[in-house]
């Protein structure tokens, strides 16, 4: 989506839903889509997240961090949540849907071949292995290498 698009639709919808002492930024974040900081009084969506997905999807998370500022810092996603997101015309999306920035970095089991993507390197080992070779503790030789993306 367009980010000038998206946030003209987000500001549109604080004006909308009365949040007008409310903000809206874009962040640089890669792990999460978007966040509601309360303290500040603003929501904001990753760039490249929005760069990345659908008008449909952007409008659905925008919708969705608009629903945390109404419910308040402490509801979580749980059923009040719920239920204002679908109020104000949000809808869940699943994870499938998304498309998510690229990671820096994919950790790697050199015994399993177990893999995943992160932002950083961490002393993790490889659950797999652990519990199969060494009882389920942990095991300096299934920890994960690091290849920079």
């Amino acid at each position: 989506m367009d980010l000038k698009k998206c946030e003209k639709m987000a500001r549109e919808f604080l004006q909308k839903f009365d949040l007008k002492n409310w903000d809206f930024f874009f962040d640089r974040a890669k792990v999460r889509l978007g966040a509601c900081h309360f303290a500040k009084n603003k929501i904001s969506i990753s760039r490249e997240f929005v760069i990345l997905n659908s008008e449909k999807i952007c409008r659905d998370l925008i919708l969705h961090e608009i629903a945390h500022a109404l419910c308040g810092a402490k509801i979580g996603h749980g059923k009040n949540f719920k239920k204002k997101l679908r109020e104000i015309g949000g809808e869940n999306f699943s994870k499938k849907e998304v498309r998510m920035p690229a990671r820096k970095f994919t950790a790697f089991c050199e015994n399993c071949g177990e893999n995943f993507q992160t932002q950083k390197r961490c002393k993790i080992a490889c659950r797999k292995c652990c519990r199969k070779f060494s009882n389920g503790k942990f095991c300096e030789k299934f920890i994960f290498k690091f290849l920079e993306n």
